[in-house]
């Protein structure tokens, strides 16, 4: 009987707890049956730590590179907004620089305009007087007595080298004299026909009626310069009558003028000098 206690003691199989405690001492090796996933040695968390730490510093480069290209993109901004800025002052600094010289042009050119209409007014007025002069010193026009000889015209039509001069400029009542600027002085060679224009006519207080045009086309004109000179050129030898039209005012300062005729008469055969005289009214 004591013999079959013993067996009974050596056939004792190993309690649960020690097979627990044998997993727990050995975890790499040992493995859970009744579950379907395997247990994760303490080497592969760590490595698992490390990958996640790698990635935190991926992303935070990540971030530092934006910042810096935010920065970046911030500064270019800025320098742009300063470029529009200096810009917007230049135009408009060149916008008053230009209304400043619109509104100078404008006040010349309305200077320039009020001084053009005074001007044409006081012209108005001259003109006037001018026309009632033309009106009261003209009156009905009068048949001519002589007819035209062409004959008399014809040493006159080929010209030739002679010259005749002056200057159409008048002695004012207060000592003054006025000197006329692109004024018409003509020639009218003397024959027959224009003796009687000139004395009936010009020098008279005749109105004439029109001269024939055979007698008109030998006449001649030119305008006077800055100081009254005057200069008919290729003319043949022989005589002329030379004359002008201007209104003449008394004195340097007055405005009123009376319509006056001039003329005289020449010879030459190459040069003279040609001095008008009034001689209406």
């Amino acid at each position: 009987m004591k013999k079959t206690k013993k067996s009974v003691k050596t056939s004792k199989k190993p309690t649960l707890k020690k097979k627990v405690k044998v997993s727990i001492e050995e975890p790499k090796t040992v493995a859970f049956k009744n579950s379907k996933s395997e247990y994760i040695p303490q080497s592969a968390i760590v490595v698992q730590k490390v990958e996640t730490d790698a990635t935190l510093d991926k992303k935070e480069s990540v971030v530092l590179l934006k910042s810096d290209s935010v920065s970046f993109l911030h500064k270019i901004f800025y320098l742009l907004c300063i470029f529009v800025a200096i810009q917007i002052l230049l135009w408009v600094y060149l916008v008053q620089n230009a209304n400043n010289s619109l509104h100078q042009n404008y006040r010349f050119a309305m200077q320039n305009l009020n001084s053009c209409l005074k001007k044409n007014r006081k012209s108005q007025k001259e003109f006037d007087k001018f026309k009632e002069q033309i009106e009261t010193a003209c009156p009905e026009p009068q048949d001519r007595h002589e007819v035209i000889n062409p004959a008399e015209y014809v040493p006159y039509e080929k010209g030739g080298s002679a010259v005749i001069e002056g200057s159409f400029c008048v002695k004012l009542t207060d000592n003054t004299e006025k000197c006329f600027e692109k004024t018409q002085v003509f020639i009218n060679p003397v024959t027959s026909y224009s003796d009687e224009w000139y004395h009936r006519g010009w020098a008279g207080r005749e109105a004439l009626k029109q001269a024939d045009p055979r007698a008109i086309k030998m006449n001649k004109s030119v305008l006077t310069e800055k100081d009254g000179k005057f200069k008919f050129e290729g003319l043949a030898a022989g005589s002329y009558y030379v004359g002008a039209v201007a209104c003449i005012p008394k004195n340097a300062k007055d405005d009123d003028c009376v319509l006056s005729r001039f003329a005289t008469k020449v010879t030459l055969k190459n040069r003279t000098k040609a001095t008008l005289k009034r001689v209406f009214p």
